[in-house]
């Protein structure tokens, strides 16, 4: 069996060759009778990864009015992954795609190896993110190789994983933290010991905001959130997230106000934008093994845009900048990771604004927040 060069083929069949390879499928009611009745997406794809079979499943989750809209197309272009177009081949070509599971699980199977993997697909609005787990088989039709490519939404699964992990995990640590400091409280101490009570307050705090931004995150996921815009003053925020972000274990002298931070009015959501900055803060000091400096700073780009800026020296590795922005990828394990997927929902679905980074050397990493500036 041949393999597939799967980042370098910018070929893709013939219509001559799409419509015979779909017309063994739809000449045959048996692949229909099958697989209409399962309640999975199932695709069918040939050697160069396009659709030439769906069910109607798979129609429906798409909300196709006409099935062969969806012929000749590769899972991500029909699922309007941000990657589909970022080379001229597209779907499974581009150098984002060597890390998705979804072409890595395709690529396995047409090499003729069942196999089954998890993707997560964010769309070109970035604001939607499928999470899937795919399975792909190989079988040949007349010496024409392909896949069954079978999809199943994970999402909520997802979101119990990190919810186990993350929230229950931070909370009952920060409440076990209040418990012990409040029993030391009641007992009578020498004043050396009043710094427990700043202790205990810092802790409640924490525990606070982890609440807020688990029930912020769950809004903002189903649409319910609401925005509450305040006027704000840029430097007081930028001030009051770097001393929040401090309590996540980031030491004081580790965080830098940058000289040029600029003084702006505007009205935005306090709330909103406030977890955008500490999530960025928060990411930066767990990059900064080694202690490294953390500078903010905010300026006006342009009349009616304003700029957060969050560097730390640290420049990322090819696979998490390739990934940064997939809901539950994390660098600190598995079922860990809504930070910078937070950022970028929250940022541009909820603060009408955009996110992007740079990471390379010598400069390190740098987020850029931009929203604008209502008056």
């Amino acid at each position: 069996m041949n393999r597939i060069d799967y980042y370098s083929s910018l070929d893709r069949s013939s219509p001559e060759e799409l419509s015979k390879q779909i017309s063994y499928f739809n000449s045959d009611t048996s692949y229909h009778s099958l697989f209409d009745k399962v309640p999975e997406l199932i695709l069918i794809l040939n050697d160069k990864r396009e659709v030439v079979f769906a069910n109607k499943k798979t129609q429906s989750i798409l909300g196709l009015n006409d099935i062969n809209d969806i012929y000749g197309k590769r899972p991500g272009e029909i699922f309007e992954c941000m990657h589909s177009d970022d080379v001229q081949s597209g779907c499974g070509d581009s150098p984002s795609c060597k890390f998705c599971g979804a072409v890595m699980s395709i690529k396995k199977g047409l090499a003729g190896s069942d196999n089954e993997n998890e993707c997560v697909i964010i769309t070109k609005d970035n604001i939607d993110a499928y999470q899937m787990r795919v399975f792909s088989s190989h079988f040949t039709i007349e010496d024409n190789n392909f896949v069954v490519f079978t999809l199943s939404d994970i999402s909520d699964t997802k979101r119990k994983e990190v919810l186990e992990k993350l929230f229950f995990h931070d909370i009952m640590n920060t409440a076990t933290g209040i418990s012990t400091l409040s029993y030391l409280l009641n007992i009578k101490l020498p004043d050396k010991y009043l710094r427990y009570k700043q202790l205990a307050g810092d802790f409640s705090t924490k525990l606070i905001d982890e609440i807020q931004s688990q029930k912020q995150m769950l809004a903002a996921e189903n649409g319910s959130l609401n925005i509450d815009l305040q006027t704000t003053i840029s430097c007081d925020i930028v001030s009051t997230t770097a001393n929040l972000a401090m309590l996540y274990n980031v030491q004081k002298e580790q965080i830098v106000l940058s000289d040029d931070l600029e003084k702006i009015e505007f009205k935005t959501d306090k709330a909103i934008l406030s977890r955008v900055l500490t999530n960025l803060m928060k990411n930066a000091y767990e990059a900064e093994y080694m202690g490294g400096k953390i500078t903010i700073s905010c300026n006006r780009t342009l009349p009616n845009t304003i700029c957060f800026t969050v560097h730390n020296p640290t420049v990322m590795p090819i696979h998490v900048k390739e990934q940064v922005f997939k809901k539950s990828f994390s660098t600190k394990g598995s079922g860990r990771g809504l930070g910078t997927y937070s950022i970028k929902l929250l940022t541009e679905k909820y603060l009408g604004g955009k996110v992007h980074f740079e990471s390379k050397e010598p400069e390190g990493t740098t987020f850029y927040i931009k929203i604008p500036i209502r008056e």
